[in-house]
């Protein structure tokens, strides 16, 4: 029924344990921009371990829009995330176990453009679970199991994972060696979206013969924009 993932574009082997009340799930909404979804990922990591719970790795929201989501194994390799000591299930695969939160945790920090949102969780058909509002400043992995370890919900939900915990960006060597590892995915795509990358890269110093900002917003289009000006040597952008 395409839930035994079993390492091929996913991590988790969905048993029958796990299909029971036994497995208890993370989930949180992605964000719109790619750099905050990365940070997200990592925060959440952080969050499932601490609460011994299965990750539920959202989509991708290009330019936050709730009606493109973007399946992560679309896009980028699974190895690192299949490399960690972690559980965990992409979200495409998870909403098919037809299984819900019994509330949503709208979470607070002091970021002023983080505005605690249940936008994405209402698209996805759980408009009528209720929320309960909750603080998430300078909260780390001893809070996170204070306040939620004693949980017996299937399900905890969390409006966003990011800036909403510490202990990725204090980790000790073994969290870090463990972000790392699972980030590592992020940091290449698959060979289909670097070539699609290289190809435009390449026409586009040929035609324009300055820096160019590549925002690739799907497979089979990009924004494109070149502004920056023709006095930057191109010897200093070769390395990079």
């Amino acid at each position: 029924d395409g839930y035994d993932q079993k390492k091929e574009g996913g991590a988790v082997v969905l048993t029958d344990e796990q299909r029971s009340q036994a497995a208890r799930f993370l989930v949180y909404q992605p964000p719109g921009g790619f750099g905050e979804w990365v940070a997200a990922l990592r925060h959440a990591i952080g969050v499932a371990r601490a609460l011994s719970r299965i990750l539920v790795v959202p989509p991708m929201l290009w330019e936050g829009d709730l009606g493109k989501p973007l399946n992560y194994s679309d896009v980028f390799d699974m190895d690192g995330l299949n490399r960690t000591s972690l559980n965990f299930v992409e979200w495409h695969r998870f909403k098919r176990l037809g299984i819900e939160p019994t509330t949503i945790v709208l979470l607070h920090t002091r970021e002023p453009d983080l505005v605690a949102s249940r936008d994405f969780f209402d698209a996805a058909g759980w408009d009528l679970v209720p929320v309960v509002h909750m603080v998430a400043q300078n909260v780390r992995a001893d809070d996170y199991r204070r306040l939620y370890g004693g949980c017996s919900a299937q399900v905890i939900a969390f409006s966003h994972m990011y800036g909403s915990f510490d202990d990725a960006t204090s980790a000790g060597a073994d969290d870090a060696a463990l972000y790392a590892r699972a980030l590592a995915g992020v940091a290449m795509g698959k060979p289909e979206v670097r070539r699609y990358a290289t190809e435009i890269a390449t026409r586009l110093r040929s035609e324009t013969g300055r820096f160019t900002c590549v925002h690739l917003a799907d497979l089979d289009e990009a924004v494109l924009s070149s502004h920056a000006p023709r006095a930057v040597s191109r010897d200093v952008a070769e390395p990079a």
